[in-house]
């Protein structure tokens, strides 16, 4: 998805027929290619890569004994805490962590079930009760 994004901004300032932007006082300023997006995909991916490394090295302290599972659900914290926005999603998020921490010995995982479930009820809960207040 990276690669995708950096090749968008390079098409971006593509013109047909351009000419590099460097030119001379007395030269004509005509049909250049855009440098920023160049500029900017050139930045991204020297961000990503130090992000790459810097995912690597801080894995390397993560104990043997964790299991994948555990990388998994830092990964989904990570994804989710952009998406906490208000106070019913805060409670959602909580009611549903609270649920499956403590229905982890269910079989078949039925416990991440059931924590979706009191978290999507414990989110329209909260949304009518914080709507409550507001007109």
């Amino acid at each position: 998805m990276e690669y995708a994004a950096n090749l968008f901004f390079v098409l971006v300032g593509y013109r047909k027929m351009g000419r590099a932007p460097i030119f001379e006082s007395d030269q004509a300023i005509r049909n250049m290619v855009d440098p920023l997006p160049q500029a900017v995909v050139l930045t991204a991916i020297v961000i990503g890569l130090a992000l790459t490394l810097l995912g690597i090295a801080l894995g390397s302290f993560v104990p043997t004994a964790w299991s994948l599972d555990f990388a998994a659900v830092l990964a989904l914290i990570a994804m989710m805490m952009p998406l906490v926005s208000n106070k019913p999603i805060l409670v959602s998020i909580f009611a549903a962590g609270v649920v499956a921490w403590l229905t982890q010995p269910w079989p078949l995982r039925l416990g991440l079930i059931a924590a979706v479930l009191v978290g999507s009820a414990a989110g329209m809960w909260a949304e009518k009760i914080f709507r409550k207040g507001r007109p």
